[in-house]
């Protein structure tokens, strides 16, 4: 990590001298970063997961889940549209770093990159995953003030999660569905507001100690999906979730300075399943009820971080549309996360599961004011077999 910091720092000392100015200071809402699909929908997931993804978006949806699916790996990687356009800029900043042009082409541009993967194992009502994430991005966005905030984050740990239901609903389902998933993370680094003196008069091992804090952390998550009880295949679902229920912490509390903690996010959904094919005889569906069908219309809405308020981020920035085209080997998506479009598509080949989005992100103090767009690739290989 200490190597990449030392390919980062000297380029956000010079970002930070000739950003422009910008009035804007308003924070970057995070959710859930694992999967890759959900972000396709606008990052509307909570009332809709019920596959390997519940153990991170709502546990209440691995009381649907049956089979077994054993993944190797699910590998994503990130960027947004400025690491992409300046990606030659950046080579020879690092093969060059005095020139003043190549600093100058690079100012005012938000950098984000992200790496993850994730190992799971999920059966019947319970998952387990080894969990990475790696995630670099950094800006400045006051002149007058330069103050470049980075966010320089490793997490390294483990999941577990169950989720139980209650109430047989139409197409075998259970009518209310309750879940509950921990995770016990090493979280190397955090996010760090840096001055401009500070770049000048420190020297370099004393900004990178600010990334090198370590300390462990245990976070859990309360999810609830309650189906209504409506004769048919289609179903209507809404949804709560707690994630990291009153603050992730890591280290000692003893510790003077420990990394960034993980912020607790309510998030409250709907979605409607219209299910396409996968229709019984009529007198195993009156015995039985009508079975789900693994190819359906998904659409789904979530309103997140209600434990904040409207006058401190803007109503819209909490706002998460989006639909999910499910099908036998290809699934498309579509969606609104926040106020951007999101566009996304998959093909399931059965060992190889293949994902691509692009989505917008709000970092402004109100929607559509600062824009990040960014796109986001997935490959899972494992084996297993299911029946939803």
């Amino acid at each position: 990590m200490r190597l990449g910091s030392r390919i980062i720092l000297p380029l956000v000392l010079f970002v930070s001298c000739y950003l422009p100015y910008q009035t804007a200071e308003a924070k970057e809402l995070y959710g859930v970063e694992i999967g890759t699909l959900p972000y396709g929908m606008g990052r509307a997931y909570s009332a809709v997961a019920d596959d390997w993804l519940a153990l991170h978006y709502n546990p209440a949806g691995l009381a649907l889940f049956e089979g077994v699916d054993f993944q190797f790996t699910e590998l994503n990687i990130g960027v947004n549209r400025e690491t992409v356009r300046r990606y030659k800029q950046y080579v020879n900043l690092v093969k060059d770093g005095t020139r003043l042009s190549t600093f100058q082409a690079l100012s005012g541009r938000h950098i984000h990159a992200r790496l993850g993967s994730t190992s799971q194992l999920t059966i019947p009502h319970v998952a387990m995953a080894l969990i990475y994430q790696r995630t670099v991005e950094f800006e400045n966005q006051n002149l007058i003030l330069p103050i470049t905030t980075i966010r320089d984050t490793t997490d390294f740990g483990f999941a577990a999660g169950f989720g139980f239901g209650f109430g047989r609903g139409q197409n075998r389902t259970k009518l209310l569905r309750l879940g509950l998933s921990l995770r016990y993370l090493r979280r190397t680094g955090g996010v760090q507001d840096i001055v401009i003196a500070d770049l000048i008069n420190a020297n370099t091992d004393e900004i990178l100690d600010r990334f090198s804090l370590s300390g462990l952390g245990l976070g859990a998550t309360l999810g609830a999906q309650f189906q209504l009880p409506f004769k048919g295949r289609s179903e209507y679902i809404f949804s709560f979730v707690w994630h990291d229920i009153g603050r992730t912490t890591f280290g000692k509390y003893t510790d003077v300075e420990r990394p960034a903690p993980i912020e607790p996010n309510m998030v409250a959904g709907f979605a409607a399943r219209f299910p396409i094919g996968g229709a019984a005889n009529r007198r195993e569906a009156r015995r039985f009820g009508h079975p789900r069908s693994s190819s359906a219309l998904t659409l789904a809405f979530d309103y997140s971080h209600l434990n904040i308020n409207t006058d401190k981020e803007h109503f819209v920035k909490h706002l998460h549309f989006g639909m999910n085209l499910q099908l036998p080997i290809i699934s498309l998506q579509a969606g609104f996360n926040q106020s951007s479009l999101t566009l996304g598509a998959g093909v399931d080949l059965g060992v190889v599961k293949v994902n691509g989005v692009s989505y917008g992100e709000e970092r402004g103090s109100y929607a559509g004011q600062r824009v990040d767009r960014r796109y986001q690739i997935s490959i899972a290989t494992g084996f297993g077999f299911s029946k939803l």
